[in-house]
């Protein structure tokens, strides 16, 4: 595994964490708003759901304010594409040819795909940087408080005002954010391994539903 390929793991990995621990929570909530059952037993048994509440809204916070780290030590979606930039030669043809040729049992039909692959330039990063621009500013605004004054950290200037920062999250923003990321993994991806060019926007961001069904068939077993 090329140490690009590493970095891109590690990146997905999170994006994936953060993903699932907020689709969870929105998931749980959705389910029994609509299944009295559900709704009773969440309420009779207030003190688990709270903790379990809490601990997916700290995972989601924690988890994207990693991703949106500003600084160039920490794995973040900023310093995985600088990696990109510093490391272009890990995105040449060569490259390409070498990771196809160790997924494969050879064969005459690589050199024809890599003549026709596309080798990312550094402009195509740049391109990500610009895309990146809002979530971060979006991610600045609203969300580093929360995870700074209130998940991380415990802010007695805040403490008592927690509420006027959660009025200013959104779920739609949030999804939003989310499958940003999830575009930026799949771009990056399709890169490395089929040398292809892709927009952010042209993945199906599936999380919600992968995950909705997940949840929905352990609370019927819990049910049962």
């Amino acid at each position: 595994m090329d140490d690009i390929e590493k970095e891109l793991k590690v990146f997905a990995d999170e994006v994936h964490v953060a993903s699932v621990a907020f689709f969870t929570w929105k998931c749980i909530n959705n389910i029994a708003a609509g299944d009295k059952k559900i709704f009773r037993a969440l309420n009779s048994n207030a003190l688990s759901w709270k903790i379990i509440q809490h601990s997916l809204q700290t995972t989601f916070l924690i988890t994207l304010g990693r991703i949106f780290d500003t600084d160039s030590r920490s794995y973040s979606v900023q310093s995985l594409i600088d990696y990109c930039i510093v490391n272009i030669d890990q995105f040449s043809k060569e490259a390409l040819r070498e990771r196809k040729l160790g997924d494969s049992d050879g064969g005459k039909w690589i050199d024809g795909y890599v003549e026709k692959s596309y080798q990312p330039k550094e402009d195509d990063f740049i391109g990500l940087k610009d895309w990146l621009s809002g979530y971060e500013e979006t991610y600045t605004d609203v969300y580093k408080p929360i995870r700074n004054k209130l998940m991380a950290h415990m802010d007695r200037d805040t403490f008592e005002s927690k509420d006027d920062l959660f009025e200013k999250t959104n779920i739609g923003q949030i999804e939003d954010m989310l499958c940003f990321l999830f575009q930026i993994s799949e771009v990056i991806w399709e890169f490395i391994h089929n040398g292809r060019l892709n927009e952010v926007g042209d993945f199906n961001f599936d999380k919600e539903a992968r995950v909705d069904e997940d949840v929905r068939s352990l609370l019927e077993k819990l049910k049962a």
